[in-house]
């Protein structure tokens, strides 16, 4: 079914291999500071320190985290200015998860910071460490802390900077200097990356004319919902990366449909199909509109997951099918150039 594969999908934020470790980070990072203290930042007190291999600055001696319930592979330093704190943790990537694509390792990481302290996304975007993958997060946490997370995929380790402070407060100003001065270990070569994010290539399901650019890794096939007349056929193709989902739909209507869904101008056939997309993921349109495009008549649809998800939907009909584009993504990457040229790269089958 496309409901438990995309509920799949989106459930990589919690289900991705070694979520657990992950979560560890942020879970010793809020035990570490109870408290913030109006301390002044002595800038000449830092130094560079042979972290696991890479370097770092921090502010102070990092402190070892230690404990009978740190998982095996994981490792993490903690440091504090007076005024906040630093952590720079290492995950080693066991053998049977190596096969994951970096930014499913990457999506744990994003996982730890949402689930320990009720997180939500602030902001999101991909970056690069000497062209190895990575992601920065900007995240509150129910605790009245807000902070920023960087995390990278390095061979066979994932790489996490985490810097909070009180909720309101401004970032610390050496925040920048902590997460720009890490450096690979010597015995590490650059990764091969040029540019942040996914690899984007134009999808067209079955070649049927129906395209969009979307994340590599896409999977795609029919769906039969319902029996006799009523029955309808789904086409869908769909991918991720990260948190991020993509999804495109096609509807065949059922053999005792109207045959005039083309020249409708209610909206009510397409939004019917937006709102049933949205209740795949157990959500209910919260906001519906419609715009006039190259391809047609456009029935917009918009609704809310947690974590600062969202989704947005557009559809359209063309030859008695609905054409159905799905992004579900950070509410502060709705307007990023990759999901308006998800939205915008959309192809139609020529009209009959």
């Amino acid at each position: 079914m496309v409901f438990r594969e995309k509920q799949n999908a989106i459930q990589r934020l919690d289900r991705r291999i070694g979520v657990r470790r992950l979560q560890f980070c942020s879970l010793a990072l809020m035990a570490f500071v109870p408290t913030f203290g109006p301390a002044a930042v002595d800038q000449s007190k830092w130094s560079l320190y042979a972290l696991g291999g890479f370097s770092v600055a921090l502010p102070s001696q990092p402190d070892l985290q230690t404990g009978p319930n740190i998982p095996a592979g994981y490792r993490a330093w903690s440091a504090t200015d007076g005024t906040s704190p630093y952590v720079f943790s290492l995950t080693e990537v066991k053998a049977e998860d190596a096969k994951a694509a970096p930014d499913a390792l990457l999506a744990q990481c994003v996982a730890g910071i949402l689930s320990s302290g009720k997180g939500l996304i602030t902001g999101e975007r991909d970056i690069l460490f000497d062209g190895w993958p990575g992601v920065e997060i900007r995240y509150r946490q129910a605790a009245n802390l807000e902070g920023r997370l960087q995390a990278f995929v390095v061979k066979n380790h994932i790489v996490n900077l985490v810097v909070t402070h009180p909720l309101g407060s401004a970032e610390p100003d050496s925040a920048t200097r902590f997460f720009s001065s890490v450096k690979l270990p010597s015995d590490v070569e650059k990764g091969a990356l040029t540019q942040p994010g996914p690899e984007l290539a134009k999808f067209d399901l079955d070649g049927s004319g129906f395209s969009a650019k979307v994340p590599k890794g896409v999977r795609s096939g029919p769906i039969k919902i319902g029996d006799g007349p009523t029955a309808v056929e789904m086409h869908r193709f769909a991918t991720a990366y990260l948190n991020r989902v993509y999804m495109g739909v096609v509807i065949d209507p059922p053999a005792n449909a109207s045959k005039d869904l083309d020249n409708d101008t209610t909206g009510k056939p397409a939004q019917a199909v937006n709102a049933s997309i949205a209740s795949l993921f157990g959500q209910t349109v919260t906001k519906t509109d419609s715009k006039d495009t190259s391809l047609g008549k456009d029935w917009t649809a918009d609704f809310e997951l947690g974590h600062a998800l969202v989704g947005h939907l557009e559809t359209y009909i063309r030859n008695n099918h609905t054409y159905s584009l799905l992004a579900i993504v950070p509410a502060s990457l709705m307007q990023s150039d990759e999901v308006k040229g998800f939205f915008e790269s959309a192809t139609l089958p020529t009209k009959a």
